[in-house]
């Protein structure tokens, strides 16, 4: 399945409710298994952003709906890429000149 990397940052309304950052966290990993979503990491992050979750998902869809429930609670914005490994790039490069 493909890899994708989530970086999320807080909004004003989730810094108010910082202490419950990390129910919120693992209620999205709970929320994202449901669709079928494999949560390989989450990790809150010093820096620019607040967090980041490594996931393995079916498809770009299932990742944009969990995105989207996570983003219409207001209490972050974020980031969403597709990783690719080593390999995987490879293949896909191939036949770059």
């Amino acid at each position: 399945m493909p890899v994708y990397i989530g970086l999320y940052k807080l909004t004003e309304e989730g810094r108010r409710q910082i202490k419950s950052f990390p129910s919120r966290m693992e209620a999205s990993r709970e929320a994202a298994e449901r669709l079928g979503i494999k949560v390989l990491g989450q990790y809150v992050t010093m820096g620019e952003y607040d967090a980041v979750t490594i996931v393995d998902a079916p498809d770009d869809a299932t990742v944009v709906r969990a995105a989207a429930q996570i983003l219409a609670a207001g209490r972050t914005v974020s980031v969403t890429m597709r990783a690719f490994t080593p390999a995987e790039f490879r293949q896909i490069t191939q036949d770059v000149s």
